[in-house]
């Protein structure tokens, strides 16, 4: 995505994405490398995502557009929350086990 537009942005692609992954992990695992949560909610567009090990690893994401007509000066909105959603699919999220000496 350009940092400006000029002129008015059509989309015409998926408008939410609403992902809700569990993940089981061995136990004595804690969660040490990971984004820290991401909530943004403009009028063009949004993000918001929470990632947590409670007994297993648990990530929550929503990505959405509000509106598929965006102007250029909603543009930097729009353009915000897509960066973030690609950032955050761009992650490494890492476990370790605490009791290993040197890990």
């Amino acid at each position: 995505w350009p940092e400006k537009r000029e002129t008015d942005l059509l989309l015409y692609f998926t408008q939410l994405v609403d992902i809700t992954e569990e993940i089981k992990v061995p136990g004595g695992l804690d969660l040490v490398s990971a984004h820290e949560p991401v909530i943004i909610d403009e009028t063009y567009a949004g993000f918001d995502a929470h990632l947590a090990k409670k007994g297993q690893l648990e990530s929550r994401v929503l990505a959405k557009v509000n509106r598929r007509q965006i102007p250029p000066d909603g543009y930097p909105e729009f353009r915000q929350a897509m960066t973030a959603a690609r950032d955050w699919a761009d992650a490494v999220i890492r476990l370790e086990n605490p009791k290993k000496e040197g890990k």
